[in-house]
């Protein structure tokens, strides 16, 4: 069953991490206590000095001293709904007493069942140190100096003794990031995933996304699901901590349905499913703005698990037509992205009941749903009325599953969305350009409609749409003018 944390209790997360030391510290502390006597990494090198300010696309945030009432809260805020990285950024930039660090999850329990003394623990120091021992390998990417680092830590914070053998393992490395197998005594194996700060796409980590998604899916759904269990993150020093999944590892019990979320995953490589987990968080998408909206879900939930076609006909009206019960609006959402479980003849007349509506979120719902009528003989219709008094969010929607609609239709939408300032539609429309005409001029004419004002967000999508511009040299020149942007 999905559980939601509706009040998170701050109060003792802040007590349990926090022991009174708040004292600041600089980068130089890692390098003196924990990294290898016989290391080359200068005290007073600067990448290790300048990553206490982050720099991003938008923001540049300067972390302070770990405030954990300040984690509470930004743990909290972040696990409401998902945003987009721009909006997460933005979320994390108020906290910044959190230090970047949210923590859904906790620290991982085989780690701290190993600790003997709690009161000689000092989880700021902990947190600080492992952070900023990623920061240096970032920098100097040596697993022999990042691994005598964690096992020094480990071992001055409790976590292991002076027998044991804490082992680091570089696994492999990804896209956006390495990965780090951590154990202690070759048991309890757990994932340290260490984001790659790359000029090409973000000046930053990251795991700004991927932390918001675990931290989404943890409060909603629980921490005991075939997504791999998510522990904390840390986005000023660039890493998630999450269980480490290996085809041994026994096959999950609960499974959480991502689009009662209203959540996909859209990254069908193989690496990312093993033993039936899914083990990367950075392949999940929105589908339904159902995402965040408890009230929702639960109507989309219904009527998902009704079978009594009858039933869900009486139900469905009663809701409709309840237009002064409490959260009104919320469920009405949650009616539109329930008729996919509605009789099919049914159907395309409720969309178009659905889309008489003055309630923006209903519209964006309606759209979100074109898919599943987007052959049925009142789609014109609907999609006429919808788009009369189309708000910002709704442009967007619309920009967002632009490959759905009728071809002439989605060609006149492109030609007017792509002149449009707002640089979230340009960034889906330049994800979709591969549904514009196939003639290449054409493609070419949107192209530098979207570049008018794009934003680095943007940007990005519009160098990845340059595989569908034919090799024309204008297409190089884009190229080349677009990588210097981002």
């Amino acid at each position: 069953m999905l559980q939601k944390r509706e009040n998170m209790k701050i109060d003792n997360i802040s007590k349990s991490w926090n022991f009174g030391i708040n004292n600041n510290k600089n980068l130089k502390y890692v390098s003196k206590n924990f990294m290898p006597q016989n290391s080359q990494i200068a005290v007073n090198d600067v990448f290790i000095k300048n990553s206490q300010s982050l720099p991003s696309a938008q923001n540049s945030i300067s972390f302070k001293a770990i405030n954990f009432d300040e984690v509470a809260k930004l743990t909290k805020l972040i696990s409401r709904k998902t945003n987009s990285k721009k909006r997460v950024i933005e979320k994390y930039a108020r906290h910044p007493e959190a230090c970047g660090i949210t923590m859904g999850g906790g620290l991982p329990e085989v780690w701290t069942s190993r600790i003997k003394n709690m009161s000689n623990f000092d989880k700021e120091q902990f947190l600080e140190g492992l952070g900023e021992l990623f920061t240096i390998d970032r920098h100097f990417a040596d697993v022999d100096v990042l691994g005598a680092g964690i096992e020094k830590l480990f071992k001055s914070q409790g976590i292991a003794q002076e027998t044991d053998k804490v082992k680091t393992k570089y696994i492999e490395k990804g896209f956006f990031g390495r990965g780090f197998e951590i154990t202690i005594n070759d048991k309890d194996p757990i994932l340290i995933k260490e984001f790659q700060r790359t000029k090409r796409f973000y000046n930053n980590h990251g795991n700004y996304s991927e932390q918001n998604l675990a931290e989404y899916i943890n409060a909603y759904a629980g921490n005991n699901t075939n997504m791999v269990r998510y522990y904390f993150g840390d986005v000023k020093n660039g890493i998630m901590v999450v269980d480490f999944i290996s085809p041994n590892t026994p096959e999950p019990v609960n499974k959480v349905c991502l689009e009662e979320l209203g959540l996909a995953y859209n990254d069908k490589k193989p690496a990312n499913y093993v033993n039936g987990y899914i083990i990367d968080y950075g392949g999940l998408i929105t589908i339904k703005n159902i995402v965040g909206n408890k009230v929702a879900q639960d109507v989309y939930r219904t009527f998902k698990n009704m079978n009594d076609d009858t039933a869900k006909i009486d139900l469905f009206d009663k809701i409709l037509n309840a237009k002064n019960s409490e959260h009104y609006k919320d469920k009405m959402i949650g009616l539109v992205h329930s008729i996919e479980f509605m009789p099919e003849n049914l159907r395309p007349n409720l969309y178009e009941k659905m889309s008489q509506t003055d309630i923006s979120q209903v519209k964006v719902a309606v759209i979100e749903n074109l898919k599943h009528f987007s052959k049925c003989e009142k789609c014109d219709e609907i999609l006429s009325k919808i788009l009369e008094h189309p708000d910002k969010k709704l442009k967007e929607t619309v920009a967002r599953e632009i490959k759905y609609f009728p071809e002439k239709l989605r060609h006149e939408l492109f030609e007017k969305l792509s002149l449009e300032e707002n640089t979230k539609i340009k960034k889906y429309l330049a994800r979709n350009i591969n549904y514009y005409y196939l003639n290449i001029q054409n493609r070419l004419n949107i192209f530098d409609n979207l570049l008018n004002g794009a934003d680095k967000y943007a940007n990005i999508e519009l160098v990845n749409a340059l595989d569908w511009l034919g090799d024309s040299a204008k297409r190089y020149t884009l190229k080349n003018y677009l990588m210097s942007m981002i």
